[in-house]
């Protein structure tokens, strides 16, 4: 998604794609703390009801299966969710 997200907007954002559960809980604040968006790739993942931030937002593709961030399968169903948050970046 992060390379998704730079090659439609270009320069105009900073885009970091980590692994949340990979994270000391003082680094996730710190990014949650940074960032203006925040897309989680699977819903299980998100800490709190989205309702509660609006930073927050789910591209759901379940499970990694693909194992290779680059699967056309991928970045295609990730241009479908990015085009489905409607994020107005």
């Amino acid at each position: 998604m992060a390379s998704i997200i730079k090659k439609l907007y270009g320069r105009k954002h900073d885009v970091i794609a980590c692994g949340i559960m990979e994270m000391s809980f003082e680094t996730r604040d710190t990014l949650f703390n940074w960032a203006d968006k925040i897309i989680f790739m699977e819903a299980k993942l998100l800490p709190i009801p989205e309702h509660e931030n609006s930073k927050f937002c789910i591209a759901d593709v379940g499970k990694d299966v693909w194992k290779n961030p680059r699967n056309d399968d991928l970045l295609f169903t990730c241009m479908g969710r990015l085009r489905d948050l409607k994020l107005n970046l």
